[in-house]
């Protein structure tokens, strides 16, 4: 499975980011994540990638 997250990132810590997306993903699918690219990547909240992820997954199971 291929998740793109767009938005501005600039000026945060992309590590962090990753880890935080990584984790976000394990939870709603349960799978692992094999790795975060972030090249070009943006979100103005990470509150809303949670969100609009779970919007995402929510309407794929149905």
């Amino acid at each position: 499975m291929r998740i793109t997250i767009k938005g501005d990132f600039r000026g945060q810590d992309i590590e962090l980011l990753q880890a935080y997306i990584e984790q976000i993903v394990r939870e709603m699918t349960g799978a692992p994540v094999s790795r975060v690219i972030t090249h070009g990547m943006v979100v103005p909240r990470l509150d809303q990638v949670r969100q609009t992820f779970q919007e995402r997954v929510n309407a794929d199971r149905q």
